[in-house]
């Protein structure tokens, strides 16, 4: 556009502008009445409508206005120029047509959210644990990195990623223990806003790659490239030689080479001494594979770059920087490989932002501890210190079983860790997490119920242990403590010391002063030379953990708050169901909300946690059984742990894991602790589908359920319990079941096959059912209401 042409469009522009802005006004002033948003909105279309303020325009100067390819490039994190010259390139090109693309861009990122205005160093994302730097940190930690003599990796993390990470724990600990975990992509943008942590900048790979480049074209680094297909890489390595002059490229190898080849690549690279090794082999193969090989490979950086290879060797064309805009870059990589990438980005897309859903409502993933930052000033010096290194978990082959959360009579290993270390005169607890942070912030919350003050540390897996220790601020002498064992007696306290076992290891129990942790001498835990027998209980491996359990079952039963002693040294928390006939053999401990059904030997040493169900004649010995475990008719369990849909035997140390249709060991669904919204909507819902059932269904008893069901909506009632409770029942039964919750409906009216047995009779099952659903609550699912229909209908 010449300039007389531009100057009479921008004439135009302005008034048609202030008219558009006029209208605007109009609408949202009245909604700025209620919502903040609306009202902000209103006082800037007042600034425009007063030639103050332009629609579009420099963020600050003459002629400001409201959007800018800056600012639009702000909000989506994307690192492409420079604020001067995007507004500069904006006076250039002004037009109506320019003008709307860029409003409706820029109206199109208002929905990703907020620009970030936080500076954590790093955030959860379906637990992976990402780095949040801006491309210039990235290069001031390569420039650390420098010369160290380490091996370091550099991870990407795009929907694709995180979906796959959610479902392999292996692929998941293998990306949070690189030492850089960088954000990829607009669903991670949109993700991380949602979640509250926006993101400094959009730090892809394939918009980071120039930049590194440059970097490494100063330094004269020696570049590797791996991975893609045939002739690809040695056409990536020309095109970076013609943009980069002084870069050397080490070598290139396709990623298509067999598994018995690997030794022999890994040889060639090796034999080329690079600095730096770029991987394009896929998710999750890339990160595995130089996870599992960067010891042998001895690369100072080594780093996975999916697509890269592809897209700077001319293979496949990157989007648009306006579909970038407007974090639309994965439609153009659909459009160009439909069956390869469909249902990556149709399906997985959805189901990773339904996941960031899931963790926005979630407490499991929504605690955010403390990230420790390199500063030892001291708080509370006066007061005895504790480390609790919390992520370490006691049976790593064994890790899907929560060590750390496992039931220790009534508690939890990790709660009689703590107990252990106020004994010791522990007051400022520092407890290092990662993965488990979440999870371990409920269970001990701030430390108030044991009159201690506990600080959560966000450290990183990545770090060496002392390094993460130094962060701490520690002063005077500090217990170290890493669960695995517990003492019999308290420690002596008056001497630095590490307590070993028989065998001469480590018990997880040291008293160090806290200089030894400001230089460490190595990456490895520095303790105290000074080494004391230690006398208690290990709970290394399942073998000890049940040994512990039946000692503290003879010892300790009367100290567990909430159960009371039912017979001799048998031990029932509240609101526990036992049928006539069942055998009950201490030690013995039984937690709340659980059915034992006739026919039952139970013990001795038996651990039963809250909500567990054993079906008849059920025999189990020295037995650990977990949360809101079903165990079916006739098993014979004998030093086992059980829970979760299988059972470990640990003589053998055979982990069978059962089929659900087996009706053996189930895990049930977790107890609702309360009357919520979605019971109460439910009920509503119900009540409108009977009205409409009216003339199909018996009058009596739609009238009763209508009834009932008002009380669910009023929150006098559960819609899943027992309507009413037996006035036959004797005293002693009535004292066991007076918290039952009442309910609407009986879990047996919706006929759920819980119990598929041709050994139970329809009234057993209807009978038990019935006592779970009032002791355990249960969600109604709407699965369930043809089941309910046919129990309500017309008898005639």
């Amino acid at each position: 556009m010449n300039s007389i042409s531009q100057f009479s469009y921008q004439m135009a522009a302005v008034h048609f502008g202030r008219v558009m802005a006029l209208l605007c006004w109009c609408c949202l002033a009245p909604l700025g009445l209620v919502f903040g948003a609306c009202q902000m909105g209103a006082q800037n279309m007042r600034k425009v409508v007063g030639n103050s303020l332009r629609w579009i325009g420099p963020a600050q100067g003459q002629a400001m206005g409201l959007c800018s390819t800056w600012r639009l490039h702000v909000r989506m994190a994307l690192p492409l120029g420079d604020e001067v010259d995007c507004d500069q390139a904006d006076a250039m090109q002004r037009g109506w047509r320019y003008d709307a693309a860029l409003l409706v861009r820029y109206g199109a990122s208002l929905l990703i959210g907020r620009a970030a205005r936080q500076s954590d160093a790093r955030w959860p994302l379906l637990n992976l644990w990402l780095d949040n730097l801006r491309q210039t940190e990235v290069i001031e930690q390569l420039q650390q990195w420098q010369g160290d003599g380490q091996f370091h990796r550099i991870a990407f993390v795009n929907p694709h990623c995180a979906n796959l990470a959610s479902q392999n724990p292996r692929y998941r600990g293998m990306l949070n223990a690189a030492d850089l975990l960088l954000p990829d992509g607009s669903g991670v943008l949109l993700a991380s806003r949602m979640l509250g942590t926006p993101l400094k900048e959009n730090t892809n790979g394939t918009d980071l790659f120039p930049v590194l480049c440059r970097y490494w074209q100063q330094q004269k680094a020696r570049v590797y490239l791996l991975g893609a297909h045939r002739g690809v890489a040695g056409r990536m390595a020309e095109q970076l030689l013609w943009e980069y002059p002084g870069l050397h490229i080490a070598g290139s190898q396709h990623g298509y080479f067999a598994e018995e080849d690997t030794p022999n690549i890994i040889q060639k690279i090796r034999d080329t001494h690079p600095d730096v090794l770029l991987v394009a082999m896929g998710v999750p193969k890339q990160d595995m594979w130089i996870a599992e090989h960067l010891a042998q490979l001895q690369t100072p950086v080594a780093m996975g770059v999916g697509g890269l290879f592809d897209f700077y060797s001319g293979r496949i064309s990157r989007a648009p920087v306006w579909l970038r805009e407007i974090g639309m870059e994965w439609s153009w990589r659909l459009i160009q490989e439909p069956r390869r990438m469909w249902q990556r980005y149709l399906v997985g897309n959805f189901t990773f932002l339904a996941r960031v859903v899931r963790q926005r409502c979630r407490f499991a993933y929504s605690a955010h501890p403390v990230l420790s930052v390199p500063s030892v000033a001291a708080e509370h010096p006066d007061q005895v210190h504790g480390v609790l290194l919390a992520e370490m978990n006691v049976w790593p082959q064994q890790s899907e079983m929560s060590t750390l959360f496992l039931p220790l009579l009534g508690q939890t290993l990790l709660e009689r860790t703590v107990i252990r270390m106020v004994e010791q005169g522990v007051q400022q607890l520092h407890v290092m997490v990662d993965l488990a942070h979440a999870g371990i912030e409920a269970l001990l919350g701030q430390g108030s119920r044991w009159g201690i003050q506990i600080h959560y540390h966000l450290l990183g897996a990545n770090q060496p242990l002392n390094k993460r220790l130094s962060h701490l601020p520690l002063a005077g002498s500090v217990w170290v403590v890493a669960p695995g064992c517990l003492p019999d007696e308290p420690l002596a306290s008056d001497i630095s010391a590490q307590w070993q076992l028989a065998d001469g290891t480590w018990s997880g129990w040291a008293l160090c002063l806290a200089d030894i942790f400001r230089n460490p001498p190595s990456s490895s835990l520095a303790l105290p030379n000074n080494a004391l027998v230690f006398e208690g209980l290990g709970l290394r491996s399942p073998a000890e953990f049940l040994a512990a359990q039946a000692k503290l079952l003879k010892h300790e039963p009367n100290y567990v708050p909430g159960y009371a002693e039912e017979g001799r040294d048998i031990w029932l928390a509240p609101n526990v169901l036992i049928e006539e006939g069942a055998i009950l053999q201490g030690p013995l401990l039984i937690g709340p909300d659980c059915i034992i059904r006739k026919g039952v030997e139970l013990g001795p040493n038996c651990v039963l946690a809250s909500g567990c169900v054993l079906d008849k004649e059920v025999s189990a010995e020295n037995t650990l059984f977990l949360p809101d475990s079903l165990i079916g008719q006739g098993l014979l369990l004998k030093n086992c742990i059980v829970g979760r849909g299988q059972i470990y035997w640990v003589e053998s140390k055979l982990n069978l894991q059962l089929a659900a249709d087996d009706c053996l060991v189930q895990s049930l669904a977790a107890p609702i602790v309360k009357a919520d919204f979605i019971e109460r909507l439910q009920a509503a819902l119900l009540w409108l589908w009977l009205g409409l059932q009216r003339r199909q269904l018996d009058p009596k008893r739609q009238h009763i359920l209508s009834q009932r069901l008002k009380e669910v909506c009023l929150g006098t009632r559960h819609l899943i319990g027992l309507p009413e409770f037996d006035p036959n029942t004797n005293q002693e039964w009535l004292r066991t079941v007076q918290n039952l919750r009442l309910g609407a409906l009986r879990l047996s009216e919706l006929q759920i096959p819980m119990f598929p047995s041709p050994q139970i009779s329809r009234d057993e099952q209807a009978y038990l059912l019935d006592l779970y659903g009032a002791a355990v609550p249960q969600r109604f699912h709407w699965s369930h209401l043809s089941h309910l229909r046919m129990s309500l209908i017309r008898t005639s």
